[in-house]
């Protein structure tokens, strides 16, 4: 038998919360925030939560340098094509809306008939701040 899923107030809670993240974080960075807003929020509802905001295209998932992961809000797109740019000095993740995105995706689908995942692009460099 199949568990139907239901909103609660702690699930309304730490998708509300992972909407108002700035950048990336941890799944121990969430906790350590819905937390305080409510103590009653389990770790394993915020990991299933997670797991299934990653599984709907809602969050991109990013491995760090550490082999760590980290979760990423996917929010909408203004251009054709988006990327995520992560620094790599400071950790700092951008959310790019680009259409030249569009373009390299479109590019690799003709010629080199290979679909990219354009949810999980992630290109690492150093932002402007840590370059100065």
């Amino acid at each position: 038998m199949k568990r139907e899923s239901y909103q609660t107030k702690q699930k309304d809670l730490i998708r509300k919360t992972v909407m108002k993240m700035k950048g990336d974080f941890s799944v121990k960075e969430l906790f350590g925030v819905v937390s305080k807003a409510d103590e009653t929020v389990g770790l394993t509802t915020i990991y299933r939560l997670i797991n299934k905001m990653v599984e709907s295209g809602e969050l991109n998932t990013i491995i760090g340098k550490d082999g760590a992961t980290r979760y990423h809000f996917e929010k909408e797109c203004e251009a054709g094509g988006h990327c995520l740019l992560k620094c790599e000095e400071c950790g700092k993740i951008i959310h790019e809306d680009c259409e030249v995105v569009e373009e390299m995706l479109t590019h690799f689908a003709n010629e080199h008939k290979f679909a990219i995942n354009k949810n999980e692009i992630v290109v690492y460099g150093i932002c402007k701040r840590c370059r100065k």
